[in-house]
C-alpha cells in the first residue's frame, strides 16, 4: 500500500547508532501494517550542535542540508558565533508560488488594477504570514513579484505617430 505524501517525519538523535536503530526499528513496525518507506526519500544525515563543530575542527565542507514543510534547513553561526539552524524558504517552492503569480496576473490583465492589487497583497501577505519568522529569504520574494508585476500591468507604450511634437507630448 502507498500514500503518497501522507506522513512527514524528522527526527534527531544525538548518536548516529540510536539513529539507525530507530531507523530499523521503524521500517519493521510500518511493515506490520504493510507500509514502507520511501528508500529516496530516507535518510541519515549529520546534523546539528556537534556535527558542525566536527565539520568546523576538521576544516571540511558545510554539512547537508535537507528541505521539510517547504524549508531547506542548515547549520550556521549567529551574529555571536554561536550554532544556530537556519531555515531558508525552499527555491523550488517560490519559483512555483511565482509561476502561479504570473498565471493569475495574466488571467486578470483587463480587471481594474486596484482589484488586481487587492488580489495580489493578499498573495503577498498570506506568504510572509506563513515564511516570515522562519526563514532568511523572505526578501526575495517581494522583489521577484514586483518584477513580475511590471511585466503584466505595466502599462501600454505610447504609439508613435511620426510628428515629433506629438510624440514629445506622450512622453
Amino acid at each position: 500500500m502507498r500514500l503518497p505524501g501522507a506522513t512527514y517525519l524528522v527526527a534527531g538523535f544525538q548518536h548516529r547508532t540510536d539513529a539507525e536503530r530507530f531507523l530499523k526499528e521503524f521500517q519493521e513496525r510500518l511493515a506490520k501494517f504493510g507500509l514502507e518507506v520511501h528508500p529516496d526519500k530516507t535518510r541519515l544525515i549529520a546534523f546539528g550542535r556537534e556535527a558542525w563543530r566536527t565539520r568546523k575542527r576538521a576544516g571540511q565542507a558545510r554539512l547537508e542540508t535537507f528541505t521539510f514543510l517547504g524549508f531547506t534547513h542548515f547549520c550556521g553561526k549567529n551574529s555571536k558565533g554561536y550554532f544556530q539552524v537556519w531555515r531558508e524558504t525552499a527555491g523550488k517552492r517560490m519559483r512555483a508560488k511565482l509561476q502561479q503569480i504570473k498565471q493569475e496576473l495574466r488571467v486578470r490583465m483587463h480587471e481594474p488594477v486596484q482589484a488586481t492589487g487587492q488580489w495580489l497583497k493578499r498573495v503577498v501577505l498570506g506568504y510572509y504570514q506563513y515564511h516570515a519568522g522562519k526563514s532568511t529569504a523572505t526578501g526575495a520574494f517581494p522583489l521577484a513579484a514586483d518584477s513580475i508585476v511590471a511585466v503584466c500591468i505595466a502599462p501600454p507604450e505610447p504609439e508613435v505617430t511620426g510628428d515629433l511634437e506629438a510624440d514629445r507630448a506622450c512622453v
